[in-house]
């Protein structure tokens, strides 16, 4: 009740609500961020820092959509690459 008679807390707890909210959110993205990495890793089994069509062949979803996550179409994912692939709503 009081926040409703206050204007200037009404709006000071949604300024709170909404920096707690996009607090979240960038925590979870760095999470995925980090899982991704991981796995590109795990992955990247020569270690040259991309994923070859015959490393996908390891990650049965990659390895059917890799043409469409190979952006630059070098027959390779790069980091940017796989990251987006991982985020996308499409496999």
């Amino acid at each position: 009740m009081y926040l409703t008679k206050n204007p200037q807390s009404l709006l000071g707890a949604m300024g709170l609500s909404l920096l707690l909210a996009m607090t979240g959110v960038y925590a979870g993205q760095t999470a995925t961020g980090d899982e991704s990495e991981e796995r590109f890793v795990a992955l990247d089994s020569n270690h040259d820092g991309t994923i070859s069509p015959e490393e996908a062949e390891a990650s049965p979803g990659l390895a059917a959509e890799f043409a469409a996550a190979d952006e630059n179409r070098d027959n390779k994912l790069d980091k940017t690459e796989f990251a987006r692939f991982e985020v996308s709503d499409d496999h």
